[in-house]
């Protein structure tokens, strides 16, 4: 009797650990959920604002191409833009970030480069990506079209944009870059 009533006690005590750890662990869902919706509720509140605007410095790394492109999906995502449009400024953007890091950074990662976004409640995004190089004359950039161009293995990025986004502007001596879209 002595052993069964120490076995008992034992689960006695272990049962009242297991309702402290479910306690503990109902407390920390609801936390949790709280502070899910209300990081739920400001984002809901994004789409509402007239304008949305961030920039953002990366180092000349490839790598950090997303860094700067997941935050533009996500902000044309909550507002509500068409998904082919979203992919055609991802991509606009990656080739543009990529062309300032491979030809305006030279591919130094000491190096860094600038991206500013603003997407505003009239549909429109402008997407301007700044490089330290020291430009180029987007004019004199010749066509991938062209029947000496067509198999070679770069030099299609500049193209790529200009038929991606409605308007592509180069200022100061190429080594900016403004590109807009509006949502369609």
């Amino acid at each position: 009797q002595l052993e069964l009533r120490l076995k008992l006690m034992e689960l006695e005590r272990a049962l009242a650990e297991r309702d402290r750890a479910e306690q503990a662990q109902a407390k920390l869902i609801e936390e949790l959920r709280a502070a899910h919706d209300d990081v739920r509720r400001l984002s809901g509140m994004m789409p509402f604002c007239s304008t949305c605007q961030f920039t953002m410095t990366i180092p000349a790394d490839p790598r950090a191409i997303p860094t700067v492109t997941d935050g533009v999906v996500q902000v044309l995502q909550e507002k509500k833009w068409a998904e082919a449009d979203v992919m055609a400024v991802e991509l606009a953007l990656q080739e543009a970030v990529a062309n300032a890091i491979r030809h305006g950074c030279g591919g130094d990662a000491s190096k860094q480069l600038q991206c500013s976004v603003m997407c505003d409640d009239s549909g429109e995004v402008v997407i301007t990506v700044r490089d330290p190089g020291t430009g180029f004359d987007h004019t004199a950039i010749p066509s991938p079209l062209e029947p000496g161009n067509i198999l070679k293995p770069s030099g299609r990025g500049i193209f790529l944009i200009s038929g991606l986004m409605d308007q592509v502007q180069y200022g100061d001596g190429g080594r900016e870059l403004k590109m807009r879209k509006k949502k369609a």
